[in-house]
């Protein structure tokens, strides 16, 4: 059995950044299905029935998932952490 030591060189395996060949044939199957005029439609008709879920996990696969942001409104108390002790014992 090899043991590592350290600052060795790397050896064998993909190379940073090259993505799994199974990965790479999903993600192109899914974007060929969402792609598809005759799934879009179906897809219209699940979205208005409330029935997918199932396609928006398949598009996140295809194009990733939407980014979120979250605006943060009104007035907050910025603490310490060795105040937290006394936020705790407030309550």
């Amino acid at each position: 059995m090899a043991t590592f030591t350290v600052g060795h060189k790397k050896m064998g395996g993909r190379t940073k950044g090259t993505p799994n060949k199974a990965t790479v044939t999903w993600k192109q199957f899914v974007t060929d299905l969402c792609e598809d005029p005759a799934v879009q439609k179906s897809t219209k008709e699940s979205i208005l029935n409330g029935k997918a879920e199932l396609i928006f996990k398949a598009a996140e696969h295809a194009f990733g998932k939407p980014t979120e942001t979250v605006k943060i409104t009104g007035e907050f108390k910025m603490i310490d952490w060795p105040d937290l002790e006394d936020v705790r014992e407030d309550g």
